[in-house]
C-alpha cells in the first residue's frame, strides 16, 4: 500500500548517538520524516520498510559498515537510483574512490551545519544534469560570462565542494582525458573568475598530469584543490 505522507521521508545511519542527535535537531521540522538507524545492517533492513527518498550512511559502524551498505543497497531493487550520501571524516581518496566504485552519489564531511545538511539534501533532489549546473561545473564557459554573478558563484562552489571533488574523482579514476579536461577548463575559469590564485596552479598541474596520464599525480593535485575549497567554506561558515 503507498504511503500518503508527504512529508520527506531520510533514512541516516550513524553508529554515534551524538551524529543521530544532530540529524534529529537539524531535521526537526514537519517537511521531513526521519529514521534513524546505528549500524549498516539495520539501515538494510529499514531501508524497504520506510522507502527513503534521500540515505545517509556514516563511513565506519559496526555490523556492516557504510561502504558495504552501500554496496548492498544499490543491489536491492528500488534503490539503484536513489542518492545515498556517504558520512565522514575520512576524505582520503582510498575511501573516496571505493565510495565511488560503491555507488555512492555524494559525500558530507564531517562536523557539519544545518545550512550545509539541508542544502545537500535540496541539491540532491534535483535531477543529475541539474546538480551539475547547480554545482557550477558546466555553466562556466568563460570568465566573462561570470563577472555579474561572483558572489553567487562562489558561494555554489562552495556550498557543492564534496559533489565536485567526487565528480572530478570519478572522472579520473575512469581514467578518461577527454572527459575530464572540458570540465576542468570549466573549474580553471571559476576559479580565475573567483581570483581564487592558489589554486591556478593546482588545476593546472592536475590537468597537466591528465594528459600525460600520470592518474596518481592527477589525484594528489585534486585532493589538495579540495582541501583549500573546504577550508575556504569553513573560514565562511559553508560548511
Amino acid at each position: 500500500m503507498a504511503r500518503e505522507d508527504a512529508r520527506l521521508r531520510i533514512l541516516a545511519a550513524d553508529d554515534d548517538p551524538v551524529m543521530r542527535r544532530l540529524f534529529q535537531n537539524y531535521l526537526a521540522d514537519d517537511q521531513f520524516e526521519l529514521a534513524l538507524v546505528s549500524d549498516g545492517e539495520s539501515a538494510i533492513e529499514k531501508a524497504p520498510l520506510f522507502q527513503p527518498k534521500l540515505v545517509f550512511l556514516d563511513v565506519i559502524m559496526p555490523n556492516m559498515d557504510g561502504l558495504s551498505a552501500l554496496a548492498t543497497l544499490r543491489e536491492m531493487s528500488g534503490f539503484r537510483q536513489t542518492p545515498v550520501i556517504i558520512i565522514t571524516s575520512r576524505t582520503d581518496t582510498v575511501t573516496l574512490i571505493q565510495a565511488i566504485e560503491n555507488g555512492a552519489t555524494d559525500f558530507l564531511s564531517k562536523p557539519f551545519t544545518k545550512e550545509k545538511l539541508k542544502h545537500k539534501i535540496r541539491f540532491l533532489l534535483q535531477p543529475e544534469d541539474e546538480r551539475q549546473e547547480i554545482a557550477g561545473l558546466f555553466f562556466i564557459e568563460s570568465i566573462e560570462e561570470t563577472v555579474e554573478n561572483i558572489s553567487d558563484l562562489r558561494r555554489k562552489m562552495l556550498l557543492n565542494i564534496e559533489y565536485i571533488y567526487l565528480y572530478l574523482l570519478k572522472l579520473v579514476v575512469m581514467e578518461n582525458p577527454a572527459e575530464i579536461t572540458p570540465v576542468a577548463w570549466r573549474l580553471l575559469n571559476s576559479i580565475s573568475a573567483l581570483k581564487l590564485n592558489p589554486l591556478k596552479g593546482k588545476v593546472v598541474q592536475m590537468m597537466a598530469a591528465v594528459k600525460t596520464r600520470e592518474w596518481e599525480g592527477a589525484i594528489i593535485y585534486l585532493e589538495e584543490i579540495y582541501i583549500y575549497l573546504k577550508d575556504l567554506a569553513r573560514q565562511e561558515q559553508l560548511s
